[in-house]
């Protein structure tokens, strides 16, 4: 999808499953430089399961100082990265709020659940339930699912 510069977006009762990407985001990639930049972004009432990132954030990758984050009413499951953020990473941005979510068996190197690096704003977690895991990793899901694949 390719969105223009200053794009706000909203995602609603959506479902994901299945993703696995060979970098980073899951389901989101959003960093100030790439082909497009958002300044808001708004994920309420979504169901993520099975997501996994090669390198950091296993649903979401967000990096931008000029965004507004806001993650409502979601449940995340099953969520891995091979290095930040099992479920989600936030390098500089200008805000986040994670409310009423459910994150359950998330894995990483470096926060199984969450990673931010330095120059986060304001961030708030309000009334959310986190399970995490940490004896798999992304390469045991890369190596199995490829070897299941091949075979």
């Amino acid at each position: 999808m390719f969105m223009n510069d200053g794009v706000n977006l909203t995602i609603s009762k959506a479902v994901f499953s299945n993703l696995l990407v060979s970098k980073a985001g899951g389901v989101i990639f959003a960093k100030r430089g790439s082909s497009s930049t958002l300044t808001e972004l708004n994920m309420e009432s979504c169901n993520v399961t099975n997501s996994s990132a090669r390198l950091s954030g296993g649903a979401l990758y967000v990096s931008d100082l000029f965004l507004v984050a806001s993650i409502k009413n979601s449940r995340f499951t099953n969520l891995m990265s091979s290095e930040q953020g099992g479920a989600f990473y936030f390098g500089d941005v200008k805000s986040v709020e994670i409310s009423n979510c459910i994150v359950e068996v998330s894995s990483s190197k470096e926060g199984k659940i969450l990673f931010s690096s330095a120059g986060l704003g304001t961030f708030n977690l309000n009334e959310n339930e986190f399970y995490c895991q940490s004896e798999s990793t992304v390469d045991d899901y890369y190596d199995n699912y490829i070897s299941q694949t091949i075979t």
